[in-house]
Order: structure tokens, then C-alpha cells, then sequence
């Protein structure tokens, strides 16, 4: 299966176009999106509490150490065939056919 990699660093607004992007997905074929958040505390407790309520997104804090180490991190923490980084901000084209991924 296919999982979601979604790196952020002090960006709510972003993160949260994200997330909202890739819920159809979650929810309706169960596809898991790990979060990496390098954010300051304020802005990562932020984040913490919008997604709690969200569907097969697992978040986890790391220390700034550059977009590559993050990657290497969701990388790691993942048990996925294929994976998908879809960084903070970005969005799925709504249009997609998520079928010829599954």
C-alpha cells in the first residue's frame, strides 16, 4: 500500500490545506500520512491539536536538522511498499484517480 509523507516546519496554515487535501483519502481507502513537524513549540502544539480527530495520521516531532533528515525520519517510521511526500502546503489535485496508485 501507499503512504503519505508530509514534512512541515512552522506552517499551521499549510499543513492544514494538507491535511484537508488528503482526508478523502485517509477515510476512504485507509491510507496513512505521517507527519514530520520541525515547528516551534507553540506552532507544533498547534498542529498537535488540529489533528488529533484526523484518520490515519500518525504525527511526530523532530528536532530541525534539515529537510533531508525528516525525510530519512517519515522514511524510517514508515512500513509502506510505495510512499508519497506530499509536503506542508501542498494539495492533491482533486481530479486525481487515486485508483491507478492503489
Amino acid at each position: 500500500m501507499i503512504e503519505i509523507i508530509t514534512v512541515t516546519k512552522d506552517d499551521l496554515a499549510g499543513l492544514l490545506r494538507t491535511i484537508n487535501s488528503t482526508r478523502n483519502l485517509r477515510e476512504d481507502f485507509n491510507l496513512k500520512q505521517i507527519i514530520i513537524d520541525s515547528s516551534n513549540e507553540e506552532i507544533s502544539g498547534q498542529i498537535k491539536e488540529q489533528i488529533k480527530q484526523e484518520k490515519n495520521v500518525t504525527y511526530f516531532w523532530q528536532k530541525p536538522s534539515g529537510s533531508s533528515s525528516a525525510f530519512n525520519f517519515g522514511i524510517n517510521n514508515s512500513d509502506a511498499k510505495w510512499l508519497w511526500f506530499l509536503n506542508g502546503g501542498d494539495v492533491i489535485n482533486p481530479d486525481m484517480d487515486i485508483n491507478s496508485f492503489l
